[in-house]
């Protein structure tokens, strides 16, 4: 066995979530429930009742609670290397989830180097790994070990980027759907003045080139949601008059408006022939 730290390098931004208090101490409240029959309203427990799927026709199978409780734990915990594939046949399509890096640790003695070797040898035959990974909680989920070999710093000989292994999720067979998608268009369908201005379009619509790829842009939902929750701190409870936000996601209108980007857009919409009316004025 083989021990590794999990790094999470990059996750969605989910609220809190909220709690019930108690209006008069602010203390917490707990939930709790209770089973009746629908047959003769009295109450029952967890132990008598059961899930039930049904099976073709007519045909029930059914599962008690403790049955249902230890199909979660049909294999044990961490990751097992089930296998190795090309890695071109790791296509973009199969990341349904944000994945995370795998480091190894010396917890267990010679990880390290064990790590390196297989990452050094999956690197030289160009293979990822498939591998079987199951938290503490939760069901068993197919992953791909994507390799990554160390790199150092040429001037200081500091390590720039860690060995290690980029956990891809992969999907089930049946999370795979063929929609029946239009033929797309091809470049000869195009006249070379529609090209040009479409480049043109695209390019004037990037983002600075000064704004950090990361953190650059700020989660309006986030700052909002920390803004209100600071603001009704600082006042004891009140609520109202909230900080506005500026939502980066969105166009600018004033760095939209410029002469030059309006030119460019006019002359895209041109060349398809496209109704200008909406456009704004230019600042």
């Amino acid at each position: 066995p083989i021990a590794l730290n999990m790094v999470s390098l990059l996750r969605p931004f989910k609220k809190p979530a909220a709690a019930r208090v108690a209006q008069s101490s602010n203390k917490l409240l707990k939930n709790s429930r209770k089973l009746y029959s629908a047959s003769t309203s009295k109450t029952i427990t967890a132990d008598e009742t059961w899930t039930s799927f049904e099976f073709g026709p007519g045909k029930w199978l059914h599962f008690e609670p403790h049955e249902v409780a230890e199909t979660a734990n049909l294999c044990g915990t961490g990751l097992a290397l089930l296998g190795f594939k090309a890695a071109a046949r790791l296509k973009g399509y199969h990341f349904v989830k944000e994945g995370f890096f795998l480091e190894p640790s010396e917890t267990r003695p010679g990880s390290t180097i064990l790590a390196e070797a297989l990452i050094t040898a999956m690197t030289k035959k160009d293979q990822v790994a498939i591998a079987r990974f199951r938290r503490n909680k939760g069901s068993p989920r197919l992953v791909a070990l994507l390799p990554q070999l160390a790199e150092t710093d040429e001037d200081t000989g500091m390590l720039r980027v860690p060995a290690g292994f980029h956990v891809i999720h992969l999907p089930w067979a049946d999370e795979l759907r063929q929609p029946e998608l239009p033929q797309p268009l091809r470049e000869s369908e195009f006249t070379p003045e529609q090209l040009d201005y479409t480049r043109s379009f695209v390019a004037c619509m990037r983002l600075p080139e000064s704004t950090a790829l990361l953190g650059g842009v700020s989660n309006p939902v986030a700052v909002e949601h920390y803004a209100s929750l600071k603001m009704i701190a600082m006042r004891g409870g009140a609520t109202g008059g909230s900080q506005k936000v500026t939502d980066m996601t969105v166009v600018d209108p004033v760095r939209m408006g410029d002469e030059e980007r309006q030119q460019r857009i006019r002359s895209f919409l041109g060349s398809f022939e496209v109704s200008q009316e909406t456009l704004p004025e230019p600042a």
